[in-house]
């Protein structure tokens, strides 16, 4: 097993222990998943189908090969016209041998559009990194390259050991004035951190979990504001009309800070709509962000992990149902 940054690359010598290997990945929440043969299979295939939607090429092969037909209508219809032959008093535009053509036609770019959504589907553009590849891929091992940008933090890491202070609880609770709070359930959301490089940004949105203490470390060289409307929504009312105004750019109700490194603030993600402007220049902007909760069960929906992580564990799965304020995520 290879490992290079943060991905690590398996190599396997029989493709049943290879597919094993990608359905237990899958089980535990591992969706972008690269793998690589020697030989086509439909056993991997099937590994890294399952729960999948089916394939969008069809869609490009049916609109080519409607957008084929009305080329081959045009061109012999117009050309009939431009160029009229009269024989026998017969008609100028004369369908059934024009048939021929039409079909020439909605076979020609309905194959070309074909050719082009396996192109954008498969996302060939996507080069792996030279020193993740095995030669031996062209020959007779087979390979999965595992993103692995953990959520998970080192037990020796100093964020860590800041979340798991019972006195931190303590310190957020009382300034809250909510009794009692909790650490929040998600292994993947609890405890994250942001790294925002250039032309970066988080888009506005609302957190799953009920506070979010942030710690700003290093500070954007230029953008990376976080902008926020206040209380925008309750318990009680999503506020749409609202929300959709600010996502039109109304910024009659936004508000925005230009935050400090060592900054400390506790805001109310749940929800006040927030999101971190574009990252200009050359410097990073890091800020860690420990999540609290009213509610100890709740976790993000599957769906809301999938979009801000990259993936779903099992019980995300298993608590979806489980939102106390019933609220959109």
């Amino acid at each position: 097993m290879n490992k290079s940054n943060q991905n690590i690359l398996g190599i396997y010598t029989y493709v049943d222990v290879l597919v094993d290997a990608i359905k237990k990945l899958r089980a535990e929440g591992f969706e972008n998943l690269r793998v690589f043969s020697p030989v086509p299979n439909h056993e991997i295939e099937d590994a890294l189908d399952t729960g999948k939607e089916p394939s969008k090429v069809k869609y490009f092969t049916f609109c080519g090969a409607i957008l084929g037909a009305l080329v081959g209508v045009c061109f012999t219809v117009l050309t009939s016209l431009d160029w009229p032959i009269v024989t026998s008093a017969k008609p100028i535009v004369s369908i059934p041998p024009y048939m021929i053509i039409i079909f020439e036609c909605m076979i020609l770019i309905g194959g070309l559009s074909t050719f082009l959504g396996l192109l954008i589907n498969s996302r060939l553009r996507k080069d792996t990194p030279p020193e993740l590849y095995d030669e031996r891929f062209s020959d007779n091992k087979f390979g999965i390259l595992v993103n692995c940008n953990s959520d998970d933090l080192e037990k020796d890491s100093d964020l860590k050991k800041f979340y798991d202070l019972e006195e931190m609880l303590k310190f957020v609770s009382d300034s809250l004035e909510v009794f009692p709070l909790y650490k929040w359930a998600d292994p993947l959301g609890k405890n994250p951190y942001s790294v925002m490089h250039t032309d970066h940004y988080f888009p506005w949105h609302f957190d799953g979990n009920d506070f979010t203490l942030s710690v700003l470390i290093q500070k954007a060289e230029k953008g990376g504001l976080f902008e926020y409307v206040p209380d925008i929504r309750n318990k009680d009312n999503e506020n749409f009309d609202e929300v959709a105004k600010v996502l039109k750019d109304d910024r009659a109700r936004v508000k925005s800070l230009d935050l400090k490194p060592g900054d400390l603030q506790i805001f109310k993600g749940r929800f006040s709509m927030h999101r971190v402007t574009k990252i200009e220049g050359k410097t990073s902007r890091y800020i860690a962000l420990p999540c609290y909760v009213k509610d100890p069960l709740k976790i993000n929906k599957p769906e809301h992990s999938k979009q801000v992580y990259g993936k779903a564990l099992p019980i995300h799965f298993k608590r979806e149902n489980i939102q106390g304020d019933g609220l959109t995520d």
